[in-house]
């Protein structure tokens, strides 16, 4: 009797969107994660696409990050909290407003950031491979017009 791999089959051009999409989206996680690990550095693709995030932006409203991040406030705050552990991340709040979390980069989330993006460069060359720009550019148009329909079919359902 033949054992099954523990991997899924691979994908059929025929395979719905949205299969694609969440397989695409699961392989470039699961890369990092493991390219993370390798560096001995215990971050997941979540944390450490909030510190890409707060990167960009010297800091980030808690409720903008959650909404960014598609979680919920807990989901957000334990996130965040765990962050903040680890010295990678820390909250400010407002006098006006105890529950209105600011976040930003500490020293150590700066260093810390500057691996997240050479590995996400790294992994990108990796997922590229075989792929022309102009087939790129093609899949970012596309993915940004479906992204764009659903919004307006949301906004329109109220």
């Amino acid at each position: 009797m033949k054992s099954r791999s523990m991997q899924p089959e691979p994908p059929q051009t025929s395979d719905p969107l949205g299969y694609l999409l969440g397989r695409a989206h699961y392989s470039m996680r699961r890369r990092l994660n493991r390219r993370m690990a390798s560096c001995g550095m215990e971050l997941t693709s979540e944390q450490c696409l909030i510190l890409v995030m707060l990167g960009c932006e010297s800091q980030v409203n808690q409720q903008d990050l959650a909404d960014r991040m598609f979680k919920d406030k807990t989901g957000i705050s334990r996130l965040v909290s765990g962050m903040e552990r680890k010295g990678l991340i820390q909250r400010t709040s407002t006098i006006e407003d105890r529950r209105n979390n600011f976040v930003q980069l500490t020293d150590f989330g700066r260093s810390t950031l500057s691996t997240i993006q050479k590995q996400l460069s790294e992994i990108r060359v990796e997922a590229r491979e075989g792929i022309a720009e102009k087939d790129m550019e093609t899949c970012r148009r596309v993915l940004q017009k479906l992204v764009d329909n659903l919004s307006a079919c949301e906004e329109q359902a109220g």
